[in-house]
């Protein structure tokens, strides 16, 4: 709703700056308007309008520079103001309106073009004709083997690079209140990284971004209001591991990464092992269980939430899917297990899945 008045609000302010136009080129009359207004700015009335315009339809389509025409467009607007002050003060309040949308704008694209830089420097290494083959499979406990034939993994190409497009909802305390978001990460195996974005409804008109990062062994966390304020700048030792732990946690989505070298498999019963990572001089682990078909139905782990380690569970939600090289389920459950009883914070859909480059 607060798009649409946005919108609503550049298409009505760019339409009265037509006004200006017609009445310099004798196109209408207006009686708003008593002062004269000359050819030439008329002119300038005519091209604020079109970048208000164009500043919308940019927007409309979801394209991060549309603060940029905008803002070119308001300044045009209040020099048009000031000139003609007397007819078109009460301009100034959309104009101000404007300004705001577009520092919340330029808050956006800056975090996003952080994003997109962290995502650049992600060096996956790609081997398209290194097929993960059955004698792979050996070294590794019985349940982890059954997991991965049953992942379809054998006889396909090790994944190396996974993009993923994810929605759901999250709270940030127990009972709290339940945000939707939107969120886009990139994972490589070889090395290990991964670059989560996302995109939080807060409240309405209030959104937070989010960037989860795990590169070069390294964790960090930014969490900003409206892109432009940083409420959450975390890393360190424990980000570290948190971070490997989300790595182990989400590896039913690139489930070839469990063959990589930086991760040693230990027996843990029939349906369970325990699976090992060191990477960069930080080491973490955690448990996979599975059911007896060989379909994995959870990790958990010793996390990180703040100072403390607690106990932290990653569950599958729904029946299989495919992708191109895996079969993985789309539908998780992320849980605190607390002393005061389990707080499931996190319902996630990784609604597409693609690997190495490939495009849907």
């Amino acid at each position: 709703m607060l798009q649409v008045a946005l919108l609503l609000l550049f298409v009505v302010h760019a339409l009265i700056h037509g006004m200006g136009f017609a009445k310099a080129f004798e196109l209408a009359t207006f009686k708003e308007l008593s002062l004269p207004i000359s050819r030439p700015l008329g002119v300038v009335w005519l091209v604020a309008g079109v970048l208000l315009l164009f500043g919308a339809a940019t927007r409309s389509v979801n394209l991060s520079w549309w603060w940029i025409p905008t803002l070119f467009g308001v300044v045009l607007s209040q020099f048009l103001i000031l000139f003609f002050w007397a007819d078109s003060k009460f301009g100034t309040i959309p104009n101000v309106l404007l300004v705001l949308a577009t520092i919340v704008g330029f808050g956006q694209w800056r975090f996003e073009r952080m994003v997109q830089r962290d995502v650049a420097s992600m060096h996956g290494e790609i081997h398209s004709q290194d097929l993960v083959a059955e004698e792979d499979l050996a070294p590794l406990p019985s349940s982890v083997r059954h997991w991965l034939r049953r992942a379809g993994v054998v006889g396909k190409p090790r994944v190396s690079i996974v993009k993923l497009q994810q929605r759901g909802r999250m709270q940030t305390e127990p009972e709290g209140r339940w945000m939707d978001f939107q969120a886009t990460q990139w994972v490589t195996t070889k090395p290990p990284g991964f670059v989560w974005f996302a995109d939080v409804s807060a409240y309405p008109g209030a959104f937070l971004y989010g960037r989860d990062k795990y590169q070069s062994g390294r964790g960090t966390m930014t969490i900003s209001i409206l892109a432009l304020v940083s409420v959450v700048e975390a890393e360190g030792p424990k980000v570290d591991q948190a971070s490997m732990h989300r790595f182990l946690g989400e590896m039913a989505l690139y489930p070839s990464a469990a063959l990589e070298p930086y991760i040693q498999w230990e027996e843990a019963g029939e349906l369970a092992a325990r699976a090992v990572m060191t990477y960069g001089g930080v080491t973490a682990s955690g448990l996979f269980r599975f059911d007896e078909i060989g379909n994995l139905l959870s990790f958990e782990a010793k996390r990180y939430r703040d100072v403390e380690t607690e106990d932290w569970l990653v569950e599958a939600k729904d029946e299989m899917r495919t992708s191109s090289v895996t079969r993985y389920s789309s539908r998780w459950d992320v849980s605190w297990r607390l002393d005061s009883g389990d707080w499931t914070w996190l319902e996630l859909e990784v609604f597409n899945v693609t690997h190495d480059g490939e495009r849907h």
